[in-house]
């Protein structure tokens, strides 16, 4: 990464770390009480883009910090993200729930039991979440940040600053090129209709690609947001396939305990029938919505963001800085 570090170049690096650290300030609190299911959501997603742009800005703050900054937030996002999981399947499970009639009735026990346990789930859950949200709170990384960003600000207010360079440019493309290679080299990978694994991978590649490109929109007023759309879009799909991964192997075990605590409480395995038609049911819900996602994504993947897209998505980076 270069070491240039001109006015437009700190600029765009400390208009994006406001922006993040604004909603992660706003959400925080919420996310250590519980108070709302869309705060936990808000902080996972300000801080992954915010490592990502301490990983294209880092040298910017001094890399020794923003490399201390980047482990804090990792540590924050990994306290999180079951908590998140489970809050995004018990949204899913209650919307199941509330759709039913009265010829589905047979399917109530089994849907209740699993919305049960995975709300029991998430309320042991939380304890350990508010206690890592404490420790970063202990850290000071967000006052850091806030800090160092206004020192850094101050004396570009009363400056002419172009919004893009040349080394900023550069910067830029040598940052996304690598992640649209990883794109294709992964889409082959979407092929394969089994390989879960793989649509994870590519997910992954996505998300980089996706958040390198917000971080640069600004320095381009906003000429990158069909770009991004697209971006955004196919990852979303390929997140609601992993998710429904998940929600497959946990479900299948979720019915071998279920099972397990009726012979245990009762004796037998004799009340247990009734809870198989409710979670055979959402079992099925989340197989076929699999099925429907991969086809959509793969539709995508040909028709929006095909290699060609990912082969010139980086283009506007290789333009002169003067350029209209």
């Amino acid at each position: 990464m270069h070491q240039n570090q001109d006015s437009a170049t700190q600029q765009l690096a400390c208009e994006n770390v406001k922006k993040q650290l604004k909603t992660i300030t706003k959400r925080l609190e919420g996310a250590k009480f519980a108070r709302d299911v869309e705060d936990v959501h808000k902080v996972r997603v300000a801080s992954r883009r915010l490592r990502a742009v301490l990983r294209l800005f880092g040298d910017v703050y001094g890399k020794e910090r923003a490399d201390n900054w980047q482990k804090q937030l990792k540590k924050l996002l990994k306290g999180m993200s079951e908590a998140r999981d489970l809050d995004v399947e018990i949204i899913f499970i209650e919307g199941i729930l509330s759709e039913l009639n009265y010829d589905s009735r047979r399917q109530v026990p089994g849907l209740r039991r699993a919305l049960l346990r995975k709300q029991q789930a998430r309320q042991k859950l939380q304890p350990k979440v508010a206690k890592e949200i404490r420790r970063f709170e202990d850290k000071n990384i967000l006052i850091d940040m806030h800090l160092d960003t206004e020192r850094m600000l101050f004396p570009l207010r009363n400056k002419e600053i172009p919004r893009i360079s040349e080394s900023l440019s550069e910067r830029l493309r040598e940052r996304i090129t690598p992640h649209k290679n990883d794109v294709i080299n992964k889409l082959e990978l979407l092929k394969d209709i089994e390989n879960n694994g793989g649509h994870h991978k590519l997910r992954i590649a996505v998300k980089k690609t996706r958040y390198c490109l917000e971080a640069a929109d600004k320095a381009f007023d906003g000429s990158l947001e069909q770009t991004i759309t697209k971006v955004k879009n196919f990852q979303t799909m390929l997140g609601d396939m992993h998710d429904r991964d998940v929600w497959k192997i946990g479900l299948e075990k979720l019915i071998e305990e279920e099972k397990q605590r009726t012979i245990e409480y009762f004796g037998s395995a004799r009340p247990f029938p009734k809870l198989l038609p409710g979670m055979q049911m959402l079992k099925d819900k989340i197989e076929s919505q699999r099925l429907q996602l991969y086809q959509q994504a793969s539709e995508y993947a040909n028709s929006e963001v095909s290699e060609d897209f990912w082969n010139h998505i980086d283009d506007v980076f290789r333009r002169p800085a003067n350029a209209d």
